[in-house]
């Protein structure tokens, strides 16, 4: 079976999210499956590091190669779009997601949706090219083989918005990569003696992760004194000025301190996120809208619980008890109040998580895809 896999919308995502479910998911089908493996990239942007013995197998090609005479008989069994309906391409026109020269050689064409947030949130559309690009994207979808969804919740939207039965696709939740995220606390009981007071919060600059509003439900909840003195709220992300001004008034107006209270830790490496993950007494997942949350699955695997929205993909990664209205201030409140009370419904959130982490994983995941394309390149074409 040749595959041709599309990583570019992993050359301009960062590296965390999206990025990091293309190249783990990449990687792991690249251990799966034996042979060569091509991969389409764009020249000169950075191309996903990969270990020794990977490196040697996987072909990079870029769109403008196919238009020479070095693939003049050459075939693929499937094209994987790494990023459906994606817009980090500046809003580039519809030809850069499904290059024809490249469409051509391949018998049958699948892609990987993460969500419908543009749907859903209007700021999404800095002009009216890119709502075209957009409209151009769903339309597109209606016709591809196959669409490889990264959560039950993305799924059945997929299902909606596109008018396709479920046998058009195919749920693959991802994970957590081991090795980065396994930490001192991974295989140890939750115990509160060995960890710290602060909640973490991997998020991003955006509307939909409800950032202000947490903040809020965080800042009241100290105001209640219900909370520990050195409690704190990390929210890791790469913000911009507008988001660090908007939470700093947030924090002040409710009687908290911005850099004590709430902490922005801007961009840090991978090795301090985990360290502050592995440390915490609790992650949460405040968005309002989520296709996955990778983030939830590596708090289980780094050993810590977690705490995550009810509505949207999170709320397959939690338990009921462990889930909130992230419309609703008092219902985070509540939460947050929670964990800091109770170590016992802690334990039973890392538990449930470890649960998890033993079917929901990127072996699973690559297994899974591998199957289906095995499924569609036997079919007629």
């Amino acid at each position: 079976m040749r595959l041709l896999y599309d990583l570019r919308a992993y050359q301009y995502y960062d590296k965390r999210g999206i990025g990091r479910y293309i190249c783990e998911l990449f990687t792991r089908v690249m251990q799966t499956t034996e042979g060569s493996i091509y991969a389409l990239v764009e020249e000169p942007l950075d191309k996903p590091v990969l270990p020794d013995d990977l490196a040697e197998r996987v072909c990079f090609r870029s769109v403008e190669q196919f238009l020479t005479d070095e693939f003049p008989d050459d075939y693929f069994d499937c094209f994987i779009n790494g990023a459906a309906l994606q817009l980090a391409h500046n809003g580039g026109p519809l030809e850069w997601m499904y290059p024809p020269q490249v469409l051509r050689c391949c018998r049958k064409i699948t892609c990987i949706l993460y969500d419908f947030i543009p749907v859903l949130f209007d700021y999404c559309f800095p002009n009216e090219d890119w709502r075209m690009l957009f409209a151009l994207q769903m339309e597109a979808l209606r016709y591809v083989d196959h669409i490889f969804a990264i959560s039950l919740f993305t799924q059945c939207s997929g299902m909606r918005y596109l008018a396709r039965p479920a046998e058009d696709f195919t749920c693959l939740y991802g994970g957590a990569d081991e090795t980065l995220f396994h930490s001192q606390n991974s295989d140890q009981p939750f115990d509160q003696g060995i960890r710290g007071n602060h909640l973490i919060y991997i998020s991003g600059d955006a509307l939909h992760k409800n950032n202000e509003g947490f903040v809020r439900a965080f800042c009241r909840a100290r105001s209640n004194g219900t909370l520990p003195e050195d409690a704190a709220l990390y929210i890791v992300c790469s913000a911009s000025d507008e988001m660090i001004d908007s939470l700093k008034q947030e924090t002040r107006a409710s009687g908290c301190h911005f850099g004590k209270d709430v902490i922005v830790t801007n961009f840090i490496p991978d090795e301090e996120m985990v360290t502050l993950l592995s440390t915490a007494r609790a992650s949460v997942f405040p968005s309002l809208y989520e296709g996955l949350g990778l983030p939830i699955l590596e708090s289980y695997v780094a050993g810590t619980p977690c705490w995550a929205s009810g509505v949207s993909a999170t709320r397959e990664f939690v338990p009921a008890e462990c889930s909130f209205d992230p419309f609703d201030q008092a219902s985070m409140v509540n939460a947050i109040e929670r964990i800091y009370a109770d170590d016992a419904i802690c334990a039973r959130s890392l538990a449930f998580g470890r649960k998890l982490i033993q079917t929901v994983n990127w072996d699973a995941a690559a297994e899974k895809m591998l199957k289906k394309l095995q499924e569609l390149t036997q079919s007629r074409a």
